[in-house]
C-alpha cells in the first residue's frame, strides 16, 4: 500500500480550511421539520439543540479544523491526486460537521448530504469517460446498492431500532464514494462501521446505559477506514 505525502499535505490544507468554515455552514442550516418516519425511530427526551447554537460552541472551530485536516491528510496520502480524491476530499469537512451534529442532536441534515450525491456521481462519470472505462460507474452503483440498501432494509424492518432516515441517506452517499475507490472499500467501510457500533453497544449494555446514541459517527469512522485499507483488503482477498 502506497502513501503520497504531497497529496496528503494538499488534503490537510483543504480539510483544515473546510473544517474552520464548518461552523458557518452549520449556522446556515435550516432547522429540520418533524418527520413522522424519523420520529418513530426514537423518542426525544429533550428539545433538539439548534444548529446555530452548536456552531457557536467555542471549541468547535479549532477541533473541526484539526479533525478535518487530519482526515484530509489521510485521504490525500492514500488516494494521491486522482478522481477519487476529487470526490472524497470535499466531503471531509462536511463529514466532520455531520459527525458533530449527529453526536449532539441525532440528526443528519440533508443539506450537508444531498449535494455530495451530485458531486460524486459527476466525478464518477467524468472519471469513466476520461479513462474510457465504465467500471467506476458500476462500482459506485454496487456500493450504493450494498451500503445504502443494507441500511434501508434495517430502517424499514426495524423502525424502532433508532436508525433514522438521515442514516439511510448518509449510507447511500458513503456507498457511492467508497464504490468509486473499490468494492473492497465498500465492504471494509460498511462492516467497520457496523463493528464499531456493535462494540459500543456491548459496552453500553455491560454498563447498563440505556441511552440511545447516533449511528452516523460510526458510519463515518467506518468509511474512513474503508478509504484507507479497503483496496488493500480487496487485493489480499482477490489477488489478480
Amino acid at each position: 500500500m502506497s502513501w503520497y505525502l504531497d497529496a496528503g499535505l494538499v488534503g490537510a490544507a483543504v480539510g483544515a480550511v473546510g473544517g474552520l468554515l464548518a461552523p458557518h455552514a452549520m449556522r446556515a442550516l435550516p432547522e429540520p421539520v418533524e418527520d413522522p418516519a424519523t420520529a418513530a425511530a426514537f423518542e426525544e427526551t429533550e428539545p433538539k439543540e439548534p444548529y446555530a447554537q452548536i456552531a457557536g460552541l467555542p471549541w468547535l472551530r479549532p477541533v473541526a479544523g484539526l479533525a478535518a485536516a487530519l482526515a484530509g491528510f489521510l485521504v490525500g496520502a492514500r488516494l494521491d491526486f486522482s478522481w477519487e480524491l476529487l470526490a472524497v476530499l470535499p466531503f471531509v469537512p462536511a463529514a466532520v460537521a455531520l459527525f458533530v451534529i449527529d453526536a449532539r442532536t441525532r440528526y443528519l441534515p440533508t443539506w450537508l448530504i444531498g449535494p455530495f450525491y451530485g458531486l460524486t456521481i459527476a466525478v464518477g462519470v467524468i472519471a469513466a469517460i476520461q479513462r474510457a472505462d465504465w467500471e467506476p460507474i458500476w462500482s459506485m452503483a454496487l456500493g450504493w446498492v450494498i451500503f445504502g440498501g443494507f441500511f434501508t432494509l434495517i430502517w424499514l424492518l426495524v423502525p424502532a431500532g433508532g436508525l433514522g432516515f438521515g442514516d439511510v441517506r448518509l449510507s447511500g452517499l458513503l456507498g457511492l464514494l467508497l464504490g468509486l475507490i473499490s468494492w473492497g472499500s465498500v465492504l471494509v467501510g460498511m462492516f467497520a462501521g457496523i463493528m464499531i457500533a456493535g462494540l459500543v453497544a456491548m459496552v453500553l449494555l455491560v454498563t447498563r446505559n440505556r441511552k440511545r446514541y447516533p449511528y452516523g459517527p460510526y458510519l463515518l469512522i467506518g468509511a474512513l477506514i474503508g478509504v484507507l485499507w479497503g483496496e488493500q483488503f480487496a487485493r489480499w482477498y482477490w489477488p489478480q
